[in-house]
């Protein structure tokens, strides 16, 4: 132990925090890879909303609940009005004219649940 007989010992404080430091950062940057789930993800895109789901986990918003829809020239972001947000990747489409339709439908069906019908 670090204490011993009431006495703090700052080299064996030290020695374990040189061993304990390194391995929670080690842990830490391998848990993304524990957790990658290869399987494909499969996005749906409609009028109402979108659904995504990936092995047995699935989600979905209404265009409501989508508080902005943003782009860069890599990714495409929707952001949920709890600032969730689900990124398209570029290599997600065929090319860019798809990726730049997708965009287009997605706005338009956004823009349409906030205007009064």
């Amino acid at each position: 132990m670090a204490i011993q007989d009431g006495e703090f010992q700052l080299s064996k404080f030290l020695l374990r925090f040189l061993w304990v430091a390194p391995t929670l950062v080690g842990l830490m940057a391998a848990w993304p890879q524990v957790a990658f789930k290869s399987q494909e993800r499969l996005l749906e895109v409609g009028p109402e909303g979108w659904s995504t789901s990936i092995a047995k986990k699935s989600g979905s918003r209404t265009w409501r609940m989508v508080g902005s829809i943003r782009s860069n020239d890599e990714i495409i972001f929707i952001v949920s009005t709890s600032g969730n947000a689900l990124l398209i990747p570029k290599r997600a489409f065929q090319n860019g004219i798809s990726r730049e339709a997708f965009l287009a439908d997605i706005r338009h069906w956004h823009g349409s649940c906030a205007s009064p019908t």
